[in-house]
């Protein structure tokens, strides 16, 4: 065994990086890389399925709000890592979150291991890179991005103490045997499962509330105008929503009967039948703060279903210059809303931008 695969999880049953590494993992067959984790999910469980062996770490460091709490798990988890290297003559360790690279990054090098870091979320631009990216790029043998555009995002601005580590990128895997493309008759088909009323426009916000994924200010900016534009819109917001324990998810909660907004909101929570809500859209929102490479983005390509998104990393290079969506200035919350407008009245235009999604994601995403 030469390669082991560190995968940081968060709480949300919804997390797009994890969800790439895991297409990629249930795949390798050549390889059959050791992962480590630090906690029990159903993916965890997906990995052991697939023959994969799972170390799952007793206690880790998480956040920055743990400290020093959090940070006395180091040592011992760094350690562990390090002799794990050496028993089993691990030589690539590939990590994909900050936070795991902080409980194994120092181990692994100590045991002898080559580093990867697989970045997935840039910095917006006004944003620097902190203290601990810079070490991670300095202590790293290689970084990989999601995204050309990724890619040269992190050379310009992710500097190690000596220079910027080589950068590569590879784009992620998309189930193409579930995400399907769909006719007309499969998505109305689909709106009839999931309850939606027959004549709405369909506007799935796919993720999980917080602030990176920007729902409050979409609902207070966008949604009142959107409404008044396009009376027949519903967003469906697909992804965790806990507004009795989450302040964020509350405020957004909130922010739609401040609005009287309620006839055009669904809150849909975390949903296992994500293809169906991007199969039954009209188009998928994307008005994120930030992203990498957003996995809703290219898993409603797949679909055939149009991508309305801010110019988040890789949106220009997917949408705009293959022609399968729209991207607008970020914060252009009026762009934005003409921009979904656009696309729900023009079924000519939803049909091309719909067919050129399909066609690369067979050509970028295909495992």
């Amino acid at each position: 065994m030469d390669i082991a695969v560190a995968i940081w999880q968060s709480d949300n049953h919804s997390d797009g990086g994890v969800e790439s590494m895991t297409q990629i993992l249930v795949r390798m067959h050549r390889a059959r890389p050791i992962v480590i984790t630090q906690r029990e999910t159903p993916r965890t469980q997906r990995w052991r399925e697939r023959g994969l062996e799972v170390h799952v770490l007793p206690a880790a460091y998480e956040a920055w709000s743990e400290a020093p709490a959090g940070i006395r798990h180091l040592p011992r988890n760094n350690a562990w890592m390090a002799s794990l290297v050496r028993r089993r003559g691990i030589r690539v360790v590939h990590m994909n979150d900050l936070r795991a690279f902080a409980n194994l990054g120092a181990g692994a090098r100590a045991g002898g291991a080559r580093l990867i870091f697989n970045v997935r979320d840039v910095k917006p631009g006004v944003e620097p890179y902190r203290l601990i990216w810079r070490i991670a790029a300095t202590a790293s043998d290689h970084v990989v991005a999601l995204s050309h555009e990724m890619a040269r995002d992190l050379e310009t601005r992710l500097r190690g103490f000596f220079g910027t580590p080589p950068v590569s990128y590879f784009y992620s895997v998309v189930d193409l045997d579930r995400m399907t493309v769909v006719s007309a008759d499969d998505r109305r088909a689909l709106r009839d499962r999931l309850g939606l009323e027959p004549g709405r426009v369909i506007l799935p916000y796919v993720a999980a509330f917080n602030a990176k994924k920007a729902q409050l200010p979409f609902i207070e900016r966008a949604l009142p105008a959107l409404v008044r534009e396009l009376p027949t819109a519903i967003v469906c917001f697909v992804g965790d929503f806990r507004p009795d324990t989450d302040d964020y998810a509350r405020r957004c909660a909130d922010a739609v009967l401040a609005h009287g907004l309620g006839a055009h909101v669904r809150f849909v929570g975390y949903s296992p039948a994500i293809a169906d809500w991007l199969g039954a859209a009209d188009a998928v929102l994307l008005a994120s703060r930030n992203e990498g490479l957003a996995r809703c983005m290219i898993e409603a390509l797949a679909r055939g279903t149009p991508v309305v998104s801010f110019d988040v990393c890789s949106a220009r290079e997917m949408l705009e210059e293959r022609d399968c969506g729209l991207v607008v200035r970020q914060g252009d919350y009026a762009g934005m809303v003409d921009a979904i407008v656009r696309v729900a009245s023009d079924p000519a235009l939803r049909e091309r931008l719909g067919r050129n999604g399909a066609r690369l994601a067979r050509e970028l995403f295909e495992p």
